[in-house]
């Protein structure tokens, strides 16, 4: 079943991604992920630090005006429900899923990861509809849909931008994904361009909500050159494999554009372009 997704919800859960657990057809392993970066955190004691900043739009990415090689990172994002104890975290249950687009800045000069995940208003895409997870393990609800994208620049075609590709094929997957998680939180240090995650949960009065990007996507390679520009659009699709062929989704998705309609067990992320001068 799908939830409407709540603005006002997100505004109180930590948003965590995760690197190095990029999906590859078949989800093979080559190691485990290398770390956790904190990209939202509900603090109310700001100290200007780039996760204080709520980045989440439905239908906008704004990108600061001399940054041009921006490019669109499509995951899939878990909603989870995080319990503690004792003051430790102790589990986290994922419980509904969506479409996201998590890019990245091309920044230099910065000391944490985080910096180059959120730079404000608009950084950050998620769809405005969840679907429920039945059970968080292979054979769920979540190993039947596929994630896809495309690119429409401006005066152009509609594009494939990344590797059509199942919710199966992250490596680090399902129970193994949280044990790791879970030991990762507590371990993660303030090292080099690493937060330590714990303690911002703590700061954050440690918050029962948790937002999970289970890592990028690859690219097709024909797409590796785009970067995005004002007035381009991004699509984020999830969808069912049950229902629709792969070679379909194009044509769902320009009808999607033209009469902006919703399709049973598909979600589409749909965001356009905007520049704006932002001091960075």
């Amino acid at each position: 079943s799908y939830i409407n997704n709540k603005m006002k919800e997100l505004k109180n859960a930590i948003y965590l991604g995760i690197l190095g657990n990029q999906a590859n057809r078949g989800g093979v392993k080559i190691g485990e992920p290398s770390g956790l970066v904190p990209i939202y955190s509900p603090i109310e004691n700001k100290i200007g630090r780039a996760f204080e900043l709520f980045p989440f739009s439905y239908s906008k990415i704004t990108i600061p005006v001399g940054y041009d090689s921006i490019s669109v990172e499509p995951e899939i994002l878990l909603d989870c429900d995080v319990k503690y104890y004792n003051g430790k975290i102790s589990y986290v249950i994922p419980k509904r899923f969506t479409a996201s687009n998590n890019p990245t800045i091309p920044k230099f000069s910065i000391s944490k990861i985080s910096q180059k995940k959120n730079w404000g208003q608009n950084s950050k895409g998620i769809a405005k509809r969840w679907i429920d997870i039945d059970i968080f393990e292979s054979g769920g609800i979540l190993s039947q849909y596929q994630i896809v994208s495309f690119v429409k620049k401006k005066d152009e075609f509609l594009q494939q931008y990344s590797i059509d590709i199942s919710g199966e094929d992250y490596p680090y997957m399902y129970q193994e994904l949280i044990d790791w998680l879970i030991v990762k939180i507590k371990e993660q240090e303030e090292i080099l361009n690493m937060e330590n995650i714990f303690e911002i949960m703590k700061e954050s009065q440690y918050p029962n909500k948790m937002l999970l990007s289970l890592g990028s996507v690859p690219v097709l390679q024909e797409a590796e050159h785009i970067s995005l520009e004002e007035d381009d659009e991004v699509f984020i699709v999830l969808y069912d494999k049950r229902f629709y062929r792969p070679n379909s989704i194009k044509a769902y998705v320009l009808a999607y554009k033209t009469r902006n309609a919703n399709y049973d067990n598909m979600i589409i992320l749909h965001q356009r372009v905007h520049k704006k001068e932002l001091i960075l």
